[in-house]
C-alpha cells in the first residue's frame, strides 16, 4: 500500500538546487492548482534556504504578470500556441522549449534536483546524458484515459496514450524516467502504478499545502439563523458536478440556500442555460473568478462551501474551504478521502447522487451547530497537516535521497 511520506517538522534540509518545472503559470490566461501549487511549493523551498528554480511556459506574444518580488527564479519556456488555454494541441512540444532551458540552468552550477509536473518533463531524460540530476515527477492529473489501463502493446493502450494530443505518452516518458514518483495523493500514486506500470518502490505520494494567503481568514457561525449564501467555487466543467448541484437545489425548492458560483472556464455558459432553465436565476448567482485573498473574503461570507467535483487528484478548492474553516459538502472522489474525514471534520456525498447532495446540504441548514464544530475541526486539521511548508520537508527528505 502506498504512504504518504512523513517528513520530520523539527528537521530543516541542507541547501539544495532544485528546478521546478510546470505548463503554463499561475499568472496565466489558463491556470490551476498544478500551477498554483508549483509556486507555492517553490515559495516554500525558497523560505527554508534552497536555491529555487522555476520554469513555467507562456506564448511568446502572451502578457503575463507575476508578483514584483518572488522568492524564487522565475524562467520562461516557449508554450507552442497563440494563447495558453487547457486544450492546446501543441502543448506537449513545450518538452523541447522545457528541456532547453533546465539544460541551460544546469549547466551553469552543481547538481540539481529538477523536479517536474507533468507532460513538459518528456525530454528531461535525455537532458541526463549531458547533465547530473535527481529526477522527481508529480503527477497532478485525476483520472486518465481507460486505454492506459489496457495491458501494453494493445490497439487500446495505444489510443490511450495518444489521447489528448500526446500528453499521456509524454507522461509516460517522464514517469518512466524518473527516481521518484510523487503524486499528491495515494489515489494519484495507485493511478500511476496501474496506467504506468510504475513500480511502487518508486512512488512516493506527498499531499499538497492550503494556499498560504487563506490562513490569514477564518470563518464564523452566524449567531442567528444563517442567512449568508452557499459557496462554490472552482473551473466551470463537467468534472466539477455543478449540474448535480443545480438539480439538487432545484429539489430543495425553497429550502434552498442562495448560491454563488464563483470561476471560470469552458462549462461556464451551459450552467447559467440550466440555471434559468431550472428556474434558478434569482436563486443562483454567477460571479468572475478572483484571487485568493478576495476567495478568503467570500469563504468567511458563506454559509457552507459545496464542491461536488466528479472526479479529484488532492482538491486544492477542498483544501481552502476547510484553511479558512468553511463548513464543506464534498464528494468521496479520487484522494478527498485522503483530507476529508466524514462526519468529523466535513460531509461527504457519493458523486452524480443529486438527492445525496441535496440531503447534506438541507442537514447543515437545519444544524448550524453541527456545521460550526465540523468547520471547525476541519480548520484545525488543515493548518497543522497541509500546509505547503509541510509539504516542502516532505520533499526534502525525497531531494536528499537524490542529490
Amino acid at each position: 500500500m502506498l504512504g504518504v511520506l512523513q517528513g520530520d517538522p523539527c528537521t530543516k534540509s541542507r541547501p539544495v538546487r532544485i528546478v521546478l518545472t510546470c505548463n503554463y503559470s499561475p499568472w496565466s490566461r489558463y491556470s490551476g492548482g498544478g500551477q498554483r501549487s508549483t509556486h507555492d511549493l517553490a515559495s516554500a523551498l525558497a523560505r527554508r534556504g534552497h536555491d529555487v528554480t522555476v520554469v513555467f511556459t507562456k506564448t511568446p506574444w502572451e502578457l503575463v504578470h507575476p508578483p514584483p518580488s518572488l522568492p524564487y527564479r522565475l524562467r520562461w519556456a516557449t508554450l507552442p500556441d497563440y494563447t495558453s488555454r487547457a486544450g492546446a494541441p501543441l502543448r506537449v512540444l513545450s518538452a523541447w522549449t522545457v528541456a532547453n532551458v533546465v539544460r541551460r540552468e544546469l549547466t551553469q552550477g552543481p547538481p540539481a534536483i529538477v523536479h517536474a509536473q507533468g507532460e513538459e518533463a518528456a525530454r528531461l531524460p535525455r537532458v541526463r546524458a549531458r547533465c547530473r540530476f535527481g529526477f522527481v515527477v508529480t503527477p497532478r492529473y485525476p483520472s486518465l484515459p481507460p486505454g492506459l489501463f489496457a495491458p501494453r502493446r494493445t490497439l487500446a493502450r495505444g489510443l490511450g496514450l495518444l489521447a489528448g494530443f500526446g500528453k499521456y505518452a509524454a507522461l509516460g516518458i517522464a514517469l518512466g524516467a524518473a527516481d521518484v514518483c510523487a503524486p499528491p495523493s495515494r489515489y494519484g500514486g495507485d493511478l500511476i502504478r496501474r496506467a504506468y506500470r510504475v513500480a511502487p518502490d518508486r512512488i512516493h505520494p506527498v499531499h499538497n499545502g492550503a494556499p498560504p494567503e487563506l490562513f490569514g481568514y477564518a470563518w464564523q457561525p452566524s449567531a442567528d439563523r444563517d442567512t449568508r449564501p452557499a459557496l462554490f467555487f472552482g473551473r466551470f466543467e463537467r468534472s466539477k458536478g455543478l449540474d448535480i448541484l443545480l438539480r439538487a437545489l432545484r429539489e430543495l425548492g425553497r429550502d434552498a440556500p442562495r448560491m454563488r458560483l464563483v470561476g471560470r472556464g469552458p462549462y461556464r455558459g451551459a450552467v447559467a442555460r440550466m440555471r434559468d432553465e431550472l428556474g434558478l436565476t434569482d436563486k443562483v448567482e454567477l460571479r468572475d473568478w478572483v484571487d485568493h485573498d478576495e476567495l478568503g473574503k467570500l469563504l468567511t461570507e458563506s454559509s457552507m462551501a459545496i464542491l461536488p467535483s466528479r472526479e479529484e487528484s488532492f482538491s486544492l478548492a477542498v483544501l481552502s474551504a476547510m484553511a479558512v474553516g468553511t463548513p464543506l459538502i464534498t464528494t468521496r472522489v479520487g484522494g478527498t478521502g485522503e483530507l476529508v474525514e466524514h462526519g468529523e471534520n466535513g460531509v461527504l456525498c457519493p458523486a452524480d447522487d443529486v438527492g445525496a447532495l441535496g440531503g447534506a446540504i438541507e442537514q447543515l441548514c437545519r444544524q448550524p451547530e453541527r456545521a460550526a464544530e465540523l468547520a471547525a475541526c476541519g480548520r484545525r486539521h488543515v493548518r497543522d497537516a497541509f500546509t505547503w511548508e509541510v509539504a516542502a520537508r516532505k520533499f526534502e527528505s525525497l531531494y536528499e535521497r537524490l542529490a
